[in-house]
């Protein structure tokens, strides 16, 4: 268990760490659509509404797969 403190400075780590990661991603949607269109300007929302919908989709894969792997060792433990 995580004490507050860490709590926070890992929580602002990974934000900090997310928000670089986003610019890299826009950056490169960004290149691609001049490359491709070089018509109207790239939206920055629709951009991160998309990237964020695809982050919080991998989280849902892995909380699916966590739950899984959590029911199996239940019922292994059952079984006992």
């Amino acid at each position: 268990m995580f004490k507050l403190e860490e709590a926070q400075k890992l929580i602002d780590e990974n934000s900090n760490k997310l928000i670089d990661e986003f610019h890299e991603h826009f950056e490169q949607v960004k290149n691609q659509h001049d490359e491709e269109c070089g018509c109207e300007k790239l939206d920055n929302s629709s951009v991160f509404e998309g990237w964020a919908i695809q982050k919080i989709s991998a989280l849902q894969i892995v909380i699916l797969q966590l739950t899984n792997d959590l029911e199996n060792i239940r019922t292994r433990l059952k079984t006992r």
